[in-house]
């Protein structure tokens, strides 16, 4: 039994041209007509722009939030014993 390789050959050679003619064609396009290149230039930053916001969802759920609720109350309550020395001195200044 003999296997035919013209179909495989061009079928390789298919796969391989009609891409590379259809990169071809959009590279020229890209090099002739300025809309296209702003609107590429659009798509690429929208893109980009999800990608690092996902990014800083990521760091803020896992790295953001591992702070000890208790340490939170705790440099609630340094700020507010701070406060009241604060105003504890301004009541002297007044008194003398």
């Amino acid at each position: 039994m003999k296997i035919q390789n013209k179909p495989l050959f061009w079928t390789g050679f298919t796969l391989q041209i009609i891409p590379l003619t259809i990169l071809g064609i959009f590279g020229l396009a890209m090099l002739n007509w300025d809309w296209i290149t702003i609107k590429l230039a659009k798509v690429v930053l929208v893109i980009l722009g999800m990608i690092l916001y996902e990014g800083l969802v990521f760091v803020m759920m896992y790295f953001g939030l591992k702070r000890d609720p208790s340490d939170v109350e705790k440099d609630k309550i340094e700020d507010l014993e701070a406060e009241i020395k604060k105003q504890e001195r301004k009541i002297k200044r007044l008194k003398k």
